[in-house]
């Protein structure tokens, strides 16, 4: 296991389980659906809400973060780009970097993160939810550290 030495960069990529889950949860919202004893036109309009949702999910796994940096101060930036990767050093971060801090009520467990963030400088503002799977090298170890990052923020 590597030290939690600052700033932290932990690479991200598109979690399998996590898609996964998700079309096998919509599967089971489908299947339910085909039992009810509602009108067809319910039905479809219900199959049609949640064909709705889950592309509208799967577009949001797809525009997570590529890269977390993570600072001693508590700042979090989050990498958007899709070009090379540009070094990294505290003070002076890249344009293309957005500046956040997360929310309180992190869920910080050995199998999964969740946490909400807001922008510094833009008003953006956006949730992930990260498995181990989600990390490019070294998941649980990854994974690990940004437990502890969340829970000595806090």
């Amino acid at each position: 296991m590597s030290s939690l030495a600052f700033p932290v960069l932990l690479e991200l990529k598109s979690s399998r389980r996590l898609s996964l889950f998700l079309l096998a949860i919509h599967g089971v919202a489908v299947a339910a659906c085909l039992f009810t004893p509602w009108p067809l036109w319910g039905q479809a309009l219900f199959l049609l809400l949640l064909a709705g949702n889950f592309f509208h999910a799967r577009h949001c796994l797809a525009r997570q973060p590529r890269q977390l940096i993570l600072t001693e101060n508590g700042s979090l930036y989050l990498d958007f780009s899709t070009g090379e990767q540009k070094p990294f050093a505290s003070g002076n971060a890249p344009e293309d970097l957005c500046l956040a801090r997360p929310r309180p009520g992190a869920l910080a467990l050995p199998w999964l993160c969740a946490f909400s963030w807001r922008g510094e400088e833009a008003s953006g503002s956006g949730s992930l939810v990260l498995l181990s799977d989600s990390f490019s090298s070294d998941g649980a170890d990854s994974l690990r550290r940004l437990n502890i990052w969340l829970s000595w923020k806090r």
